[in-house]
């Protein structure tokens, strides 16, 4: 108590405060951050750019947290980064680059605020989600939303945030992973370093990873788009993705060999733009995500998944090895044509297609919302019609359990995230 007594009295009064903080070369704030203070704006939900969509980490909306909103409104408001049209395009290139995505500043045109700023969330994305869908569902009414503003100066403010964001709220782990990428990508681009090595050295930012961590995070970011949402939806552990990531190099070196070709290098494959390149890349997609569908199917944990897919790359590294260790005598055979190779691959992706559907027909005994977002993740690759019956028979099948049990009309369909399919 003492002790409490003398800490008290030491304590500077809020004029020496002030003084001290000029002192020490700063000047008056106009709004100070740290206690909370921010300018603001507000903007209609439909006024936000939102950049989930490029970064392929859109967070699934909850219904527990829309209600929770309706019912007490935005306890947290959301963080926005105030952008000119050039700082925005210099990003979504950026971003472009990192996850191999396609947009453009003409897609925000609807955007532009009449200050002649963008307004880009940085933080909140799931909540801005909840408010839109509570919005179109009739149980908001549209008023403008408020938002902490942040200026910025260049990208690596936009990337500092978003990391100050991982800090304070503590995401899964694929999030603090994804902006660790961004970090890393950024100081490459710009020269600060070129190798994870001196990244460590040298980066002394918020998205700081370990060598291990920092090469882990690289492979995360390796994996295709569609492959790697499986992650970032929830349905599959971070630990599988930064396997599946790992194993790119090895299944497209794999599918090249097994599909004619002599291997990555062969020269049929130099132009990417080229018909055999395209129809490999779509192949190595197809069979990342038949793994990635397989593995969630069998509701792996981490260890699991991560012991099953090193030895299924090791599998595969061992056929290739073998491969090249044979004679390079003259084939008995000879190739017909040089379309020989495309044929196999159009093949290959006729049976991968096929796998997929039956092995989605197994999973139908998961909770109803899993399986219902692995249906839709393996849209791209499985035709629209096997997608559009699988989500068919789970709602048929939904109705005639809620028949068995009369709680509920059969013919409403009813969300039901945690039951059976069958």
């Amino acid at each position: 108590m003492r002790a409490m007594r003398a800490s008290l009295k030491e304590k500077r009064t809020l004029e020496q405060l002030r003084t001290a903080w000029i002192d020490n070369g700063n000047v008056e704030p106009g709004h100070e951050r740290a206690h909370g203070k921010f300018e603001t704006v507000e903007l209609h939900s439909w006024q936000f750019v939102k950049l989930s969509q490029i970064r392929g980490d859109k967070n699934p909306v909850t219904q527990e947290l829309k209600e929770s909103i309706v019912a007490t409104g935005l306890l947290n408001p959301i963080d926005v980064a105030r952008m000119t049209r050039e700082q925005l395009e210099q990003y979504i290139q950026f971003t472009n680059e990192t996850w191999g995505a396609e947009a453009e500043i003409d897609d925000f045109d609807a955007q532009l605020m009449d200050d002649g700023h963008y307004y880009l969330i940085v933080a909140g994305h799931t909540r801005h989600e909840a408010i839109d869908e509570a919005e179109q569902e009739g149980l908001l009414y549209p008023i403008p939303l408020m938002a902490k503003v942040h200026p910025v100066h260049e990208v690596e403010d936009i990337i500092e945030l978003q990391s100050a964001e991982n800090t304070h709220s503590q995401p899964r782990q694929e999030r603090g992973t994804m902006a660790a990428v961004e970090a890393f990508n950024w100081g490459k681009k710009q020269g600060k370093w070129s190798t994870v090595d001196e990244y460590i050295e040298r980066y002394t930012g918020k998205n700081k990873l370990d060598a291990k961590g920092m090469r882990d995070a690289l492979h995360f970011a390796n994996m295709p788009t569609d492959v790697r949402q499986f992650v970032l939806s929830g349905v599959m552990k971070h630990t599988a993705g930064v396997e599946l990531g790992k194993s790119v190099d090895t299944v497209r070196d794999y599918l090249a060999v097994k599909n004619g070709y002599l291997g990555v290098d062969d020269m049929r494959l130099a132009d990417p733009e080229s018909e055999d390149a395209i129809l490999l890349e779509k192949a190595v997609t197809g069979t990342l995500m038949a793994k990635a569908i397989y593995v969630s199917g069998q509701k792996l944990n981490s260890t699991a998944s991560k012991k099953h897919l090193e030895a299924w790359r090791g599998d595969m590294k061992r056929f290739l090895a073998k491969e090249r260790r044979q004679d390079t005598k003259e084939p008995e055979f000879q190739i017909l044509t040089d379309m020989d190779p495309r044929r196999q691959l159009e093949a290959y992706q006729r049976g991968l297609r096929r796998s997929i559907g039956q092995t989605l027909g197994e999973m139908s005994k998961r909770p109803a919302a899993e399986y219902a977002t692995v249906i839709q993740l393996s849209q791209r690759l499985v035709d629209e019609g096997e997608t559009e019956r699988l989500l068919g028979d789970m709602e048929t099948s939904l109705k005639k359990q809620l028949r068995q049990i009369g709680g509920v009309a059969a013919q409403e369909i009813v969300e039901a995230p945690e039951q059976a399919m069958f």
